[in-house]
């Protein structure tokens, strides 16, 4: 696809294709909890925590997550 003097990928050209179509673009996540890929819109459950949305697999991990969501979220330390 050529939009002006730029040449787009068919991968970025199909992308844009889908957004300008007024389709939705599904996003995969990863669970934080059991590390399973989850689509935003097929997620069982989502949080918010700290302005980030989080995706879950099911209603237990979610659940996990809401109890102790800095246990999820926090990033280790690199020496």
């Amino acid at each position: 696809m050529t939009t002006g003097e730029l040449e787009l990928p068919s991968s970025a050209a199909s992308f844009l294709n889908c957004n300008l179509r007024g389709d939705e673009a599904m996003a995969t996540h990863t669970d934080p909890v059991c590390g399973m890929k989850v689509d935003d819109q097929k997620a069982a459950s989502q949080s918010t925590y700290q302005g980030n949305t989080y995706y879950f697999c099911s209603e237990g991990c979610k659940t996990k997550f809401d109890k102790n969501p800095q246990q999820y979220t926090s990033q280790k330390a690199v020496n």
